[in-house]
């Protein structure tokens, strides 16, 4: 069966923050969340036969934090004042949901560098033959966290932050 392709230029800021929300920041805690765990046990096993454990690690929790600051962002301060204007499209409350992004976006951190050190640092998330289950369990959620973070960050620059502003503009 083949899915149906939205067009997310139809859709009201409202639904494209409930779809960012549910599609990505949801999915995003969870990964957090299990890949803290993981690359925390697979240092402790594999930390003295592989010193770029530790870089993964560091690396890692770097990337968390920056990411669950970004989540907070958005949540607590843009996303409210986009959902309140998608319901009441006033000059006052564009302005107000375009300078939270431009606040946002002047003060954004490292992540896509630091995801591509990660990539580069596991080989492109390739577990060594000496790594147990549990290790390429690991490079295999590190991947795929690197890209559904990339896949939200374009998403939401496209689809709403770049189209707020364009229609003030």
């Amino acid at each position: 069966m083949e899915e149906k392709k939205i067009n997310w230029f139809d859709k009201s800021y409202a639904e494209i923050v409930e779809h960012i929300m549910e599609n990505y920041h949801e999915k995003l805690h969870a990964q957090m969340k299990d890949l803290s765990k993981f690359t925390t046990t697979i240092l402790k096993v594999h930390g003295t036969e592989h010193d770029e454990l530790f870089e993964v690690h560091r690396l890692f929790h770097i990337i968390q934090i920056n990411m669950i600051q970004h989540l907070i962002k958005q949540e607590s301060r843009i996303f409210p004042i986009v959902k309140r204007y998608s319901r009441r499209p006033i000059e006052e409350l564009l302005n107000k949901a375009i300078s939270e992004i431009n606040k946002y976006k002047s003060k954004e951190d490292n992540t896509v560098e630091l995801l591509e050190k990660l990539e580069s640092i596991t080989d492109g998330y390739t577990a060594p033959e000496d790594g147990c289950a549990t290790y390429e369990r690991t490079y295999e959620l590190l991947k795929e966290f690197h890209l559904d973070i990339i896949s939200h960050l374009q998403f939401e620059e496209e689809m709403l932050f770049n189209r707020l502003i364009e229609e003030k503009e």
